[in-house]
């Protein structure tokens, strides 16, 4: 579903860069399965609801949420 929502985008910078560390992510998700919790679930929900709703204001506020969410986990950024 991520790939889809990035080639849905159209934006062929946002399509290469979300390729090129595609496995990162994956990686990193793999390595943190066990401190995912319902959190991660309703943002993925809400985000997608907004997309389907085309509410993109509410699609970025919940991605950037979240993103900040994921990211408050390493120090430095």
């Amino acid at each position: 579903m991520h790939r889809a929502i990035v080639l849905a985008s159209g934006i062929a910078v946002y399509i290469e860069f979300y390729d090129s560390i595609l496995g990162y992510i994956e990686s990193s998700i793999r390595s943190r399965t066990d401190r995912i919790d319902s959190w991660y679930a309703a943002e993925h929900r809400e985000l997608v609801q907004a997309i389907i709703d085309g509410d993109a204001e509410k699609a970025a506020r919940t991605t950037r949420c979240f993103l900040d969410t994921l990211l408050a986990d390493y120090p430095g950024r």
